[in-house]
């Protein structure tokens, strides 16, 4: 049973923390020094990890304590619903920082993405997310803090040596179909720069196959 300062996490305690984010693996509520992540999404859909392996907290919680160099970043857990039944949670760290796209200065916001991008290969991992607002937050004394791995993957260089995982397949199949529709609309409309493809291509680089050259 996930715990924060020795009580267990269920409904009522969710209940009474403060929402801070909703997204597509699910809700994020912050909890006195922590957030507590729930895989109940954005349209209050209770999530199958076993359709999203990559979501899951187990995973998750390796991915991001391995990013930001702290074992005890995150951690995962598990709590009881409504019903009593059992269901997988992530409890992280609070960070108190800025996301890139609050600082006033754009050019210096773009600095300091690249700054986590190469923080992060240095660590040898890859987000496919890194342009979503509040997934890199940056501390008062310029600490870089990831907040989101679960489209975190094992960098191009380590997949010389390691096969990617089941969850890291299935992850990447879906985003290279998906970014295959979004590119294909773009080049019906004309658009032939268009932000889906350079993804498409920077997807198919770093599984090493094929760029995108249409």
């Amino acid at each position: 049973m996930a715990r924060i300062a020795g009580k267990p996490i269920d409904q009522q305690v969710i209940a009474k923390g403060k929402e801070i984010g909703q997204g597509s693996y699910g809700s994020a509520y912050r909890i006195g020094a922590f957030v507590v992540k729930i895989p109940r999404n954005k349209d209050s859909v209770w999530i199958n990890f076993a359709g999203m392996p990559n979501a899951h907290p187990i995973r998750v919680q390796h991915y991001l304590n391995k990013a930001n160099n702290q074992p005890d970043f995150a951690r995962a857990g598990v709590m009881s619903d409504k019903h009593g039944d059992p269901v997988d949670v992530l409890v992280t760290k609070y960070i108190a920082g800025s996301t890139l796209e609050d600082l006033s200065d754009e050019e210096k916001g773009n600095v300091l993405r690249t700054r986590a991008l190469l923080l992060l290969d240095s660590r040898e991992l890859y987000m496919h997310d890194a342009e979503v607002v509040g997934n890199i937050l940056i501390q008062s004394d310029g600490c870089i803090y990831f907040i989101d791995a679960d489209q975190m993957v094992i960098a191009q260089r380590q997949r010389l040596a390691r096969t990617p995982s089941f969850a890291i397949d299935v992850l990447e199949d879906a985003l290279e179909r998906y970014y295959q529709i979004m590119t294909k609309l773009a080049l019906k409309r004309g658009r032939r720069d268009d932000e889906y493809r350079t993804r498409l291509s920077a997807l198919r680089a770093i599984r090493g196959r094929s760029v995108v050259h249409e």
